[in-house]
């Protein structure tokens, strides 16, 4: 590695020019948006454990649930591991602060993948929990199979990644065998933090489509059963207030999912690609990251602004009480007096 820098890569190689290809744009970018998220999660969670209404009681700790598995995930990439990665090649090295301390490279990318299928298995228990909500005889009514299905998706998030990290092979090997199809690389593929996370990539994106496939159908059949019950299927035994309250807080949820979701979408599309086509290019592996280190700061400020009640304390907060004013019901005297005669 080092003889091919100093001969063949410094000598036919551009200078790399553009500084969003360097590892300065990824840590500096990252760290600011950090810094506005650690604050904003911290204030969610205070949210979700004394703000939610006692209409929502039952689903106040799958909703913290599902925010504080994004909080872990966004400590971990954001500040622990902060990977610069080298796509098409499963291959990068750490700028965060888990070097530091001693945390392998390849255990903090393990941490990261598992994470994600994490926080989607918790954002299924979420929308579980308001299917269960509903009365419908399509619920799980023992409590000890939906642990059990919760567990099992659990499972399925976190070892179904497992494979490609029990691999053994000579990262210098790899990396001359990548210098064959990328000849010039960014200057931080040679440094001595480089990782290899496996020699075969596509096994890497097959078990991500197996997740797909165990972990989608779930949340699509809770989606479309809640919302066709509460739309179209009304129940005597539900008042329309509630059957309203329970609408707005499934849009809430849905919203609160699906924005970070999607931010991960777009780069697990793009390493699909990039992996299976053997593209490479820089500063779209260092735009993704970027994009994906705002998946806890957009998760946070879609549920405080989604959900009524969160957004209300927001602004009575920022408006030191002021705003919004607290509705006061009116009496009718009218209606005082005749129900005192009839009395």
């Amino acid at each position: 590695m080092n003889q091919y820098y100093n001969t063949t890569y410094r000598s036919s190689c551009p200078s790399q020019s553009s500084y969003f290809s360097s590892s300065d744009y990824v840590s500096t970018s990252v760290h600011i948006v950090t810094s506005i998220s650690i604050p904003l999660s911290l204030y969610g969670s205070y949210c979700v454990i004394k703000v939610t209404p006692r209409q929502l009681k039952n689903a106040k700790w799958a909703l913290l649930n599902v925010h504080l598995w994004t909080v872990v995930l966004d400590i971990v990439f954001n500040v622990l591991a902060l990977p610069f990665l080298f796509f098409p090649s499963v291959s990068g090295i750490m700028l965060g602060y888990g070097q530091y301390i001693g945390i392998p490279s390849w255990f903090l990318l393990y941490l990261i993948q598992a994470l994600v299928s994490v926080f989607a298995s918790a954002a299924i228990g979420l929308l579980e929990n308001r299917q269960n909500a509903l009365q419908t005889r399509w619920k799980i009514n023992r409590r000890w199979v939906r642990v059990v299905i919760n567990i099992c998706n659990y499972m399925v998030a976190c070892v179904t990644v497992i494979p490609p990290y029990l691999e053994k092979f000579d990262v210098q090997a790899m990396a001359m065998e990548i210098l064959k199809t990328i000849p010039c690389p960014v200057p931080e593929f040679f440094d001595p933090r480089l990782f290899f996370v496996t020699n075969k990539p596509s096994l890497a994106t097959m078990l991500m489509a197996i997740q797909c496939i165990i972990l989608l159908p779930q949340p699509t059949f809770y989606v479309l059963h809640t919302w066709y019950h509460l739309v179209y299927a009304h129940s005597t035994r539900v008042s329309a207030e509630t059957r309203k309250m329970q609408f707005r807080f499934l849009l809430g949820s849905l919203m609160q999912i699906m924005i970070p979701s999607t931010v991960f979408m777009n780069p697990i599309l793009y390493i699909w690609f990039s992996v299976n086509t053997g593209y490479y290019n820089q500063e779209i592996n260092n735009h993704l990251i970027f994009i994906v280190s705002f998946h806890g700061l957009l998760g946070t400020t879609c549920m405080i602004l989604v959900h009524k009640s969160y957004r209300n304390h927001l602004v009575r907060m920022i408006t030191l009480g002021k705003f919004p004013r607290k509705s006061v019901i009116r009496t009718n005297p009218i209606s005082v007096i005749v129900s005192s005669a009839r009395l």
